[in-house]
């Protein structure tokens, strides 16, 4: 369930968002001062904030809110914000959208518009922190793949380089590998980098044809074993 901080110093607005929201299934936190809002962020996940511009030293300047705003892109720097107020100070709206405020909404709201704009930043939020974890995951591989023997292959295809990365996790365990695949896929190649980034690395890799074997025996297919066992192509 997707969370929302609402941060409001007016106790009946965060009551009549929390309702509204809880009423779609949105899962709702609220408090009223700046302060609460950064003290629930560093213990809750958030996936959206809903936040005044004016809290209790002035109720036009929304020179609160911005420092609020601030102080949250500080923290979580991709964390959708609306900002919301009755007092619309232009040039600070204009600024806080250019910082990367996700909406600018005057009160009263609009319900319809409100969860439209809440159920498409949501979205993205989402879309944006999975590209991240996925860019985290390659630059993880790319390392990995860096630092290991790939015994001179060359490839360019993300197939081959989840091959590459499975085969480089696999020789690092103490299991026997069966290698399949048609004539030219690289299973030779594949069973040298396995060896060759294996704690065994040391020891021989014997090679053996398996044209000639027996057709319960498997055929067509390589076979890499631990401590120099088998390793055969057709």
């Amino acid at each position: 369930m997707d969370t929302i901080l609402i941060v409001d110093d007016n106790h009946a607005i965060c009551q009549a968002l929390a309702l509204m929201l809880e009423l779609n299934d949105y899962r709702v936190l609220t408090c009223h001062s700046p302060e609460d809002a950064l003290g629930l962020l560093a213990t809750q996940d958030v996936d959206l904030v809903i936040q005044d511009m004016n809290f209790t030293r002035d109720t036009t300047s929304g020179e609160e809110g911005r420092q609020l705003f601030y102080a949250l892109r500080e923290r979580q720097g991709d964390l959708p914000i609306i900002l919301m107020t009755a007092w619309t100070q232009l040039e600070t709206a204009v600024e806080l959208v250019k910082a990367g405020a996700a909406d600018y909404m005057g009160k009263p709201w609009d319900d319809a518009k409100l969860l439209n704009s809440i159920t498409n930043l949501i979205a993205l939020y989402k879309l944006s922190r999975a590209n991240h974890r996925l860019e985290r995951v390659n630059h993880q591989r790319q390392v990995a793949i860096a630092d290991a023997d790939l015994c001179g292959i060359v490839f360019g295809s993300g197939a081959m380089q989840r091959c590459i990365d499975l085969a480089l996790q696999l020789a690092r365990s103490d299991v026997s590998v069966l290698i399949t695949g048609p004539n030219g896929a690289g299973k030779d190649k594949l069973a040298d980098i396995l060896h060759a980034n294996s704690p065994l690395k040391k020891q021989t890799l014997y090679q053996g044809q398996c044209g000639g074997l027996a057709d319960g025996f498997i055929r067509g297919r390589t076979v890499w074993c631990r401590g120099g066992g088998f390793y055969g192509r057709d």
